[in-house]
């Protein structure tokens, strides 16, 4: 009985000292900017933590550590690193994804964003090819150097 408390609280330990900040931080994130001539720069953001919560959001904020705000960016929900991919017509950024994004519920940016929600099927054929569509992938890496709690 004390061999199985023992390696118990061991293994709270360990696994308490891999989330109690620094390098083993569970918080993650990410920024990709997209400029559009003339326009003000939109920013892709990702915010990860732990294993269960992955959001992304479009947004005109640049700060990383501004988390999603669901009055002023698309917000895309449990984002769990599925793709995106866009392209800029004209004075548009148009989204080509597989489910629902939420669109902001005040204010708009200088830019028309066209979100298109595919088809599993027809998406599946877009990552085939995107460049017979003239989209390119939107990769939101995640940023180990950025510090926001």
């Amino acid at each position: 009985m004390k061999s199985i408390l023992k390696a118990f609280l061991l293994s709270v330990v360990a696994f308490a000292g891999c989330y109690s900040g620094g390098e083993s931080s569970p918080y993650k994130y990410g920024i990709t900017e997209v400029k559009i001539a003339g326009k003000q720069p939109l920013y892709f953001k990702s915010e990860v933590r732990g294993m269960n919560y992955d959001v992304l959001c479009l947004s005109t904020n640049e700060d990383p550590c501004a988390g999603a705000d669901s009055k002023y960016d698309y917000v895309f929900s449990n984002f769990g690193g599925e793709r995106i991919y866009y392209k800029i017509e004209n004075d548009s950024l148009v989204l080509f994804d597989t489910w629902t994004k939420t669109p902001p519920d005040k204010g708009r940016f200088q830019v028309n964003v066209i979100p298109k929600q595919l088809q599993p099927l027809d998406f599946a054929e877009l990552k085939k090819t995107p460049e017979k569509q003239s989209v390119s992938y939107l990769d939101v890496k995640l940023d180990k150097t950025i510090k926001c709690r």
